[in-house]
Order: C-alpha cells, then structure tokens, then sequence
C-alpha cells in the first residue's frame, strides 16, 4: 500500500486542511457576512465530526472514511478562502468608494450592533457608569469589524452615546414582547380581561411557587428545577431566531451560555408571570417596575446560588 492511500497519510493531509480552514475563517471572520460564517462553521464543524469518527474504523472502511475525510476538508478549505478572499475584497472596495460619513455611518452601525448584544450577555441593566464604558469599548470592536480607523472624537461620543441611549430600552421591550406570549402558553393563564380571568389569573400565579416556575413538570409532576422548556424557547427565540440573532452573530460569546443570560431569560419569565396575573402592560413592565426588575435580576439565584458566581 503506497504512503498516499495509507489512513494515516490521508488523516494527516485532512488533519492539515481543516487547521488552514479554521485560521482562515478566524482571520477573516470580523468580514465575512453572518450568513456566509455560519455556512463555513457548518463544514468545519462536520468535518471535525468526521474526524472523530475515524477512531472507531479499521480496515477498508477506515481507508475509503480516511479518503472522504481529506477530501472534504480539501472541498473547506477552499470555500473558506473563496469566502474569505470575496469578503475581504468587498470591505476594500467599500473603504475606497465611501466618503468619510458614510465611514462613520457603518462604524456606528456595527458599533450599535455589538452595544445591543451586551445586554443579553454582559448586563441587561448596565449603571451610566458601565454604558460609558460600554460606548468606547465598542467603538473600538467596529473599527477593528469594519477594518477602519476612526478616533472617537468629544462631539461623536457625544452623538454615540444619544443614538445607543435608545438601544437598552428596546431590547428589554423586546425581549418582553417576545416573552410574554410564551409564559402566557406555557403557564396557562386566560388572556381576556374580565373579572372572572383576573380571579383565576392570580390563583394560578399564587400556586405557582417560585421553584415551579422553571421546574419540567412531565406528566403533571413538578420536576427537576430549571428544566423547562419555557427555558430553552425563550434563549432560541431571542438569540437564535434567525442568522442576525446576537447568539449567532456573536457565537463566541453565547458558547457557552453565560450566566448573565441564564439569569436574564428566568427573570423576565418570574415578572411576566406576575403581569400575565394582573394583566399589567408591557410599557408598565418596562419602565414603571424598572427598579424592581433590575432588583430581582441581581439577586435572582441563578447569579449567586444556583450557578455559583455573581456578576462583575
């Protein structure tokens, strides 16, 4: 058997395909459309499993797996650079062609882009202090994502820190919104607002003590805590509704789910309970009990019990 066709020597050359591939998409992933990177961490991720799977082959299945090995990770390796090379020369060709608001104009884009996710993994109830801090952090991250340069002068900061006020307030609103109709489903609360449903209403949030708020309750038996699929639902369709969800866009920072989120999902889950019972509104939810709901985040248990950490 000639050294070419050996498993060893096929595994060694994928071995080596898939690591280029794995730089690449990390040199150029800041470039590279959401949609386009998903697409590629889909091939790498197979091609990995592929590898993995080698270990449990011998023989000639382990030959012809070795060979569809290597040359599917040859086949990523070069849709990764075709993918890389596009979006690098696209970003020059933008840098060449913009004038300089038009510049400023996509930096603060992608920079309100990165702002956003930090309430859904960092803090959703940042101090002024924290957002101050925030807005020069990802300034900096757009210029390196946009692969320009740009100071943030006093007048820009300025402006910066106007149009990302905004950003806080409208994703806890929609969050909220989001989240509302599934605790609505799941708890089965009457959502007409008559005398009779108001009755019922706050009977049901009464029983439900707060454990069996996210307890798995299979087959009418309250299950283990933090096992209901109210939990997961809420994180998939928050963060991984579509492609230009923050968990996929900002992958690296959702994997492994950070407490903070954990924390977060739970909380709206307990206060929307509550407002499902007395048939509160979304805006009284948002701004009237703000205080409140920044209070039972903190000292949910989920930031220093049960997950064993607080926030920093």
């Amino acid at each position: 058997m000639t050294a070419l066709y050996r498993p060893s020597a096929q595994v060694k050359k994928g071995d080596r395909f898939l690591d280029q591939a794995r730089n690449l998409r990390d040199k150029w992933k800041d470039l590279i459309p959401s949609g386009d990177l998903v697409t590629l961490q889909n091939r790498i991720t197979l091609a990995s499993e592929m590898r993995v799977g080698l270990d449990s082959k011998s023989g000639l299945s382990k030959i012809s797996h070795a060979r569809t090995y290597r040359k599917y990770t040859l086949e990523t390796l070069r849709i990764v650079k075709a993918t890389s090379d596009r979006a690098r020369d696209a970003n020059v060709i933008i840098i060449n062609d913009e004038t300089q608001e038009e510049q400023r104009q996509r930096i603060v884009g992608v920079a309100e882009t990165i702002y956003r996710s930090f309430f859904g993994y960092k803090d959703p109830f940042p101090t002024p202090e924290q957002e101050s801090i925030w807005v020069k952090s990802v300034w900096a991250m757009a210029c390196v994502k946009t692969g320009t340069e740009m100071s943030l002068s006093t007048d820009l900061a300025e402006k910066l820190n106007l149009q990302l006020a905004k950003a806080g307030p409208r994703f806890r609103d929609d969050i909220k919104k989001r989240v509302t109709p599934l605790v609505e489903r799941h708890y089965k609360f009457v959502t007409n607002k008559s005398p009779e449903s108001f009755n019922e209403n706050a009977e049901l949030s009464r029983r439900l003590k707060t454990d069996a708020y996210f307890s798995d309750t299979t087959e009418g038996k309250l299950g283990l805590p933090y096992r209901h699929p109210i939990i997961q639902q809420v994180i998939n369709i928050v963060w991984f509704n579509d492609r230009s969800g923050d968990g996929v866009v900002f992958s690296n920072n959702f994997n492994p789910m950070p407490y903070e989120t954990i924390a977060l999902v739970l909380t709206v889950i307990k206060v929307s309970t509550h407002e499902s019972a007395t048939h509160c509104t979304s805006s009284d939810m948002i701004f009237v009990t703000q205080d409140v709901i920044t209070q039972e985040f903190h000292a949910f248990p989920g930031m220093g019990g049960v997950f064993g950490r607080k926030t920093g």
